[in-house]
């Protein structure tokens, strides 16, 4: 099993690797992707449904998994990841609350990076965040302004800084589509990865911490984000999305999955359909 294991992996590094190079011509970020790929499998290859374990199929479908041939704007953003996965294996190993504090600021500002609301070395974009939104600030005026039916008082409270709490909330429902979800892990992934996300309430404890709290972090700095991008939002949660697929194997149906990827295929190669 073992040797089947090593095989599998390395056939599942090749094959990334080779579409990273193909994709991004970026022998750096090709290794990175392929290595975090293969790393986070080997981590959580106790989740794998031995039935699986040499598929082909699951080997094509994590190596097609779009977030792992992303190329960011900067080769050094590449390296999050592998800090996301490496705080994982870390709370895993000693489930301490201050750990899971740093992974929580680490990803914060791992996620402003990878937005671009903040570009490398210290440059703050702040045009970027909704605080700084020509639009809201517009209507927050204009509707203290012209909701003469309420009083002022109320006025300035329904219409004040608030509203920016509002806006966050909206901005990140409207980010987390399906649409969003099929293009960085493609249609046929989003069933296991359902599947896992049920069942990640059934396993131990820091698990479940660990990606609840990586999920609220992205999803809040997805909200602050006028225009978040999915890839760039992402990004520093591959890791974590590959092991709910992994753990959503576990209970699908073999021909439902296997519909999915016919259909993903077709789409892969009519992409204006």
């Amino acid at each position: 099993m073992k040797f089947k294991f090593i095989l599998s992996t390395t056939l599942c590094f090749l094959l990334a690797f080779i579409l990273n190079l193909f994709s991004h011509h970026s022998l750096s970020v090709a290794l990175t992707n392929s290595f975090l790929l293969v790393l986070s499998i080997y981590f959580f290859q106790s989740f794998l449904n031995k039935s699986y374990y040499l598929s082909y199929l699951i080997i094509i479908s994590f190596s097609l998994i779009p977030l792992f041939n992303y190329l960011p704007y900067i080769n050094l953003i590449s390296l999050l990841p592998l800090i996301s996965l490496s705080f994982f294996i870390l709370y895993k190993r000693w489930p301490k609350k201050w750990i899971l504090i740093f992974f929580a600021i680490s990803l914060f500002v791992g996620n402003i990076y990878s937005g671009e609301i903040i570009k490398y070395p210290l440059n703050l974009q702040d045009t970027q965040l909704i605080f700084n939104s020509p639009e809201i600030n517009y209507h927050i005026k204009r509707h203290t302004e012209d909701a003469l039916f309420l009083p002022f008082k109320m006025r300035q409270l329904l219409y004040s800084k608030l509203v920016y709490i509002y806006a966050a909330f909206t901005n990140f429902f409207d980010f987390l589509n399906l649409k969003n979800i099929s293009d960085v892990l493609l249609i046929a992934n989003i069933y296991p990865l359902f599947m896992g996300f049920s069942l990640l309430f059934k396993q131990e404890k820091v698990f479940r911490n660990f990606c609840l709290m990586a999920f609220f972090v992205t999803l809040f700095t997805a909200g602050i984000d006028r225009s978040p991008d999915k890839f760039q939002s992402l990004y520093l949660l591959s890791p974590i999305f590959l092991f709910l697929i992994i753990l959503g194997l576990q209970k699908i149906n073999k021909t439902f999955y296997l519909s999915l990827w016919v259909l993903t295929l077709f789409l892969l190669v009519n992409p204006k359909i």
